[in-house]
């Protein structure tokens, strides 16, 4: 993945554990523009907002260059350090949640 650009779509995260998530190394991809981190399902069945689901997108950090940022049915109830503490998207134009309905409160660190 080392010659990453422009745009990514991960899929079906809920099948990714957290070692493998923090294996892609996204936060060293500064080409990369736009990200989609997407769950196939809000299936009850699944443990909403498990653990493992919080740290699998903790560890799909991108790179602060990152413009636009699209998050869809994550079932955590609260999202990551790295969209909460202003620095590391300070370069994103467009945020996208779709379908994270756990999540009730939402603080981003935007200016």
């Amino acid at each position: 993945m080392g010659s990453l650009t422009r745009a990514l779509h991960v899929s079906k995260l809920e099948n990714v554990a957290v070692p493998n998530a923090a294996e892609a190394k996204l936060e060293e991809k500064e080409d990369l523009e736009k990200l989609i981190l997407e769950w196939s399902s809000t299936d009850e069945d699944v443990a909403a907002g498990s653990h493992d689901e919080v740290m699998v997108l903790q560890h799909l950090r991108p790179h602060s260059n990152l413009q636009e940022l699209r998050i869809c049915r994550f079932r955590g109830t609260r999202f990551p350090l790295w969209m909460t503490d202003g620095v590391q998207l300070q370069n994103l134009s467009t945020l996208s949640l779709n379908d994270c309905t756990n999540c009730k409160i939402l603080t981003l660190g935007l200016v």
